[in-house]
């Protein structure tokens, strides 16, 4: 134990020195908050480009019904146009709207002309302009008295609140989107940061086996020790390098936010207007509307169901116990190659997992107590990822003891096997090895 601490001490005070960690350390939390402030930031400094349209309309009503407003300016021309190009050129316009005679009848009856491909945001604004105007036309062609009003009452949009029961009948609200995002993003996290951590093992032993360091500490400390030091090492530093991911990247924002001022700068009403333009369902402006309109407590009402304690324990376990299985199988690997080219052959047995894995995680949010989805979250080689998945919605506390002894035993098994070969494959030079070589050394 006592060579395992100075191989986990030694693992941190070099990699924490490396120029890579240090410059990873403060420019990945850039990036994250430059993500963060970006879009707001975009919004404020962004004004939008102003488009003028000309109007030539053969029905002689609907031009009088649009409405110039925001960036958008609509010009009605009076007098036929029969050279359209030379008319934009001559104008300046963007673009020719030419309104047929029949378009109440005929939605399709109406042509927007520019010189070049018109931006999205001005050609929906046309689309949805026109669309109000035909359906204000058509419901006064019924001639029934309050026709708008009553379809505007019968247009409803239900919105049933979902609720669990605890084991003691207590009700807590709970929202399906909200778990379904809580499961992809932690199933995502295990698999993005096992791929990452596990490749710096793999990388780590490659590296002092071709420099030959190895073959200094092999005759100071045993394989099993120098290679159990290795992957406890590499996991501190990448917790240490999290946090201060964490860390450095919260204080990059809220120093972003003061320094523009975004809280007074950007108006939600503007935010939604630029989403609007964006999104012709209208759906991102709802969901700003809705914001607008309730506290958030009411947002956030629907996280109640979610024992976010018991949550994050799951996570965790099932994060390290999935990092110390993989890594010792990186480490394996790393053994029985001189070059980290000469490794991708041997990791896809290693990789497909991984990769099933993250393909089954895709379906979690269709049927999480599918057969599918509870077997897929007691193979030891992917349940680090689907388990915390299902957690999230809300599982039984005997398949989360199973999965886990499962994973357990599963860890002990690979990394012993891991331990012979990186005991034989670490002093091992002058060829390519594969995966027969590799056996043999298990056998021994």
């Amino acid at each position: 134990m006592h060579n395992i601490l100075l191989i986990i001490q030694r693992e941190i005070a070099i990699r924490v020195r490396k120029k890579s960690f240090l410059i990873s350390t403060f420019l990945v939390p850039l990036l994250f908050a430059v993500m963060a402030i970006l879009p707001s930031l975009l919004i404020f400094l962004d004004s939008g480009k102003h488009y003028t349209i000309g109007v030539l309309d053969h029905s002689r009503h609907i031009a009088d019904s649009l409405r110039s407003s925001g960036n958008l300016t609509y010009v009605q021309e009076r007098d036929s146009i029969k050279d359209i190009s030379g008319y934009l050129t001559a104008k300046g316009y963007n673009a020719l709207l030419v309104i047929g005679a029949n378009l109440v009848d005929n939605t399709k009856d109406a042509t927007l002309y520019s010189l070049r491909t018109l931006a999205m945001e001005a050609s929906e604004r046309v689309d949805r302009d026109l669309q109000r105007i035909v359906r204000e036309e058509r419901i006064s062609g019924f001639q029934i008295e309050g026709l708008e009003e009553i379809l505007k009452r019968a247009n409803v949009d239900v919105d049933c609140r979902a609720v669990v029961l605890n084991e003691v009948g207590e009700e807590a609200e709970t929202n399906s989107g909200m778990a379904l995002a809580i499961s992809y993003i932690l199933g995502g996290l295990v698999y993005g940061l096992i791929a990452a951590s596990g490749g710096m093992v793999m990388t780590g032993v490659i590296e002092e086996k071709h420099n030959r360091i190895v073959e200094v500490l092999v005759s100071s400390v045993r394989s099993f020790d120098l290679m159990m030091g290795k992957i406890l090492g590499v996991a501190s530093v990448f917790l240490i390098q999290i946090v201060l991911w964490i860390v450095v990247t919260f204080v990059l924002v809220n120093i972003a936010a003061g320094l523009f001022n975004f809280g007074s700068a950007v108006d939600m009403q503007q935010v939604t207007e630029q989403m609007t333009q964006t999104d012709p369902s209208g759906m991102s402006s709802k969901l700003v509307s809705t914001f607008q309109s309730s506290s958030l407590q009411e947002i956030l009402k629907p996280l109640e169901s979610i024992h976010f304690s018991h949550l994050i324990v799951v996570f965790l376990f099932f994060f390290f116990g999935g990092y110390f299985l993989y890594s010792a199988m990186y480490a394996a690997i790393g053994s029985a190659v001189e070059e980290a080219s000469d490794a991708q052959q041997l990791l896809i047995p290693v990789t497909v997992p991984l990769i099933i894995g993250f393909l089954v995680l895709m379906s979690i949010g269709r049927s999480p107590d599918s057969a599918l989805a509870f077997w897929f979250s007691m193979i030891p080689f992917t349940s680090p990822m689907i388990m915390p998945a299902r957690v999230a919605y809300g599982v039984d506390t005997w398949e989360i003891l199973v999965s886990g002894a499962i994973l357990l035993v599963s860890f002990v098994g690979v990394t012993w096997l891991a331990s012979r070969v990186y005991r034989n494959g670490i002093l091992q030079y002058g060829r390519k090895f594969g995966w027969k070589d590799i056996l043999q050394w298990v056998r021994r």
